[in-house]
């Protein structure tokens, strides 16, 4: 009999210590969890606390078309309205902020300065075409010159008008009208890099108007020129 109840007690002891054994390892088990959970949360906050997500939300970038090489001193201009008319609306405009881009081709704005520049923001760099940004990535398209020769071939009126003018793949235009020359050579700028259709015309306006006037058209067609960056090329025009 005493056997017996050595050995029940013998089992219900080692039956605790095992349960306690379990529970111990459950309790382990269930920090180690909280503990990974709650490094990984640190971690994280830390990371969104130094992350530039904001800083980048104001960051514009300025590259060269095509070939992406970050542009270094684009001058960055900041416009807002100077004269508000209440039925016209604006009437004119000034420049508030003047800045430029770093050897990385980056400005990041002040929040403050976005807010202001309800006219616009305008990018400037010599021998690249001029172009509208904002805190975004903005390609710039390098410039090109062709020199055309242009030769008369039928007699025009000595009112006659000459227009050159060509689109670049960013949508900038480029234009020039003058008095047709009998012969001579025309320096016009185009866009690098790029293959340029150059549409040119003679016509007659009325000399007094200068918008949305009717001309009589006497000759036309378009020439295709490719250019390098910062290449001048030649070409000829017969009319």
């Amino acid at each position: 009999m005493m056997k017996n109840i050595y050995n029940y007690t013998h089992k219900t002891s080692f039956s605790h210590h095992f349960s306690l054994r379990r529970k111990l390892a459950y309790l382990s088990s269930n920090m180690l969890a909280l503990f990974t959970f709650l490094l990984i949360v640190l971690v994280a906050c830390k990371k969104s606390a130094t992350s530039p997500s904001q800083e980048n939300n104001n960051l514009l970038k300025a590259l060269e078309y095509k070939t992406n090489t970050p542009l270094q001193d684009v001058k960055i201009q900041l416009y807002k309205c100077s004269n508000y008319d209440e039925v016209f609306g604006c009437q004119s405009s000034t420049v508030f902020a003047t800045y430029f881009t770093d050897v990385n081709g980056e400005y990041t704005f002040a929040p403050g300065d976005l807010n202001q520049a309800n006219q616009g923001i305008q990018l400037s760099k010599s021998k690249y075409w001029s172009t509208g940004g904002g805190a975004a990535t903005v390609m710039m398209e390098p410039e090109a010159y062709v020199n055309i020769s242009l030769k008369t071939n039928n007699s025009y009126p000595d009112t006659s008008l000459f227009a050159l003018s060509s689109t670049g793949a960013l949508f900038n235009n480029s234009a020039l009208v003058f008095m047709a020359p009998k012969d001579s050579t025309v320096h016009f700028r185009v866009f690098g890099n790029e293959t340029n259709d150059i549409h040119w015309a003679v016509y007659t306006k009325d000399l007094q108007c200068n918008q949305y006037c009717l001309r009589d058209t006497l000759a036309m067609g378009t020439i295709t020129i490719n250019a390098q960056k910062f290449e001048t090329v030649t070409s000829s025009i017969d009319y």
